[in-house]
């Protein structure tokens, strides 16, 4: 039975689950041929499966707000549908794919949308509701579409536990699946990244912050900057930030701290993993993801979280694998002085790493997924 998975490409969230997904089912013998689509023009992953490459379009990378989300995704989904009749079974990804593409046996792994999207708060903070019309309609557009999505399909995957979807939007056909993750990729950090080494080797404590883009609010990187500049100011800690992601100028900087804060840039994954140890603190400060890869891979590698309390972040139990935190500069500080204990630091980064491996044991997942493949077809 032919499998198709993907398109791979799409936001950066979704790429890595992706790539994770199809390592993961290389690791299982069964007798599923599975196809990874991928878009020209994009590198995609060692999957160890062939690949099918979609020709681009113009619609990939087009903003949501030009011509809206409904747009876009129709655009992008007009070259899936016409490869589509070759395959038995389809799984996409990005749920919202299932909005306009027509199969008897389509898969859909859906993300946060029936969580945190539905919270007025998220709409103030992502788009400046209701000073923003245009993204408060776009953010609309997506839960409509994956609405409509959820209805078409034979199998919805949340890579949450049920218990934060809203019950309204709970389907018989849905199962929570963990997210798999590849602990081979997360090596020893410093290799390759000359200034990240020199600069945090005199500091006592090292913090990180991700973010594709530094300058969406919601996403909490002047937060992290600005309780990380009380605690070099007002605490006199020895301690070394690195901001991964790009726009940096949106940020304010105090140049009393500008040389304890690394900019690097947007990373490529590779080099971002080798960023992760044990002993350094993450920083997961979003006011709403649909799942934080970042945050799984920063517990996975054995780095101690502060992370806000949103649903994606369930794996982070307050002092246990973890610090949960309100989104304030007073209580991310609190956190960041707590955790220059190394021996609190250093055992709740074990905790972490020990169940966050545990959840997403690439073959353990792949055999959920393998399962539900084979009672769809």
């Amino acid at each position: 039975m032919k499998i198709a998975i993907g398109p791979y490409g799409g936001g950066s969230g979704i790429s890595t689950y992706t790539s994770e997904l199809c390592k993961a089912l290389a690791t299982v013998r069964n007798d599923l041929d599975v196809t990874l689509l991928t878009w020209q023009g994009i590198d995609y992953p060692d999957a160890k499966f062939p690949t099918m490459t979609l020709p681009k379009n113009a619609f990939l990378g087009m903003s949501d707000y030009t011509g809206g989300p409904f747009a876009k995704v129709f655009g992008a989904t007009r070259v899936v549908r016409q490869k589509m009749k070759d395959f038995d079974l389809v799984h996409f990804p990005d749920s919202t794919y299932g909005a306009f593409i027509r199969h008897p046996k389509i898969v859909l792994t859906i993300w946060g949308y029936f969580s945190w999207r539905l919270l007025p708060r998220w709409y103030a903070e992502r788009f400046g509701f209701p000073i923003n019309i245009p993204g408060t309609i776009a953010a609309m557009e997506f839960m409509a579409m994956n609405t409509l999505a959820l209805r078409t399909a034979r199998v919805n995957i949340s890579l949450l536990p049920l218990r934060y979807i809203p019950k309204g939007h709970i389907r018989g056909n849905m199962f929570y699946i963990p997210p798999p993750l590849a602990l081979s990729e997360t090596s020893n950090w410093g290799t390759g990244l000359h200034e990240s080494v020199i600069r945090t080797e005199s500091a006592d404590i090292v913090f990180i912050f991700g973010s594709r883009d530094l300058s969406i609010k919601g996403k909490g990187a002047q937060l992290a900057i600005d309780a990380f500049t009380k605690l070099v100011l007002r605490d006199k800690i020895r301690a070394v930030l690195i901001m991964v992601g790009g726009r940096k100028d949106a940020l304010n900087v105090s140049e009393a701290v500008r040389d304890n804060i690394i900019f690097t840039g947007f990373l490529d994954r590779r080099d971002y993993l080798r960023l992760l140890g044990p002993g350094r603190c993450f920083l997961a400060l979003s006011h709403g993801e649909e799942l934080d890869y970042a945050c799984l891979e920063a517990m996975a590698a054995g780095c101690t979280v502060i992370a806000s309390p949103i649903p994606a972040h369930y794996m982070v139990r307050d002092h246990e694998t973890g610090r949960v935190v309100p989104r304030n500069g007073d209580s991310i500080h609190s956190a960041m002085l707590e955790l220059t204990d190394n021996d609190i630091r250093l055992n709740l980064g074990k905790n972490a790493a020990k169940e966050v491996k545990q959840l997403t044991n690439p073959t353990e997942v792949a055999k959920k997924y393998s399962t539900v493949y084979q009672s769809v077809l």
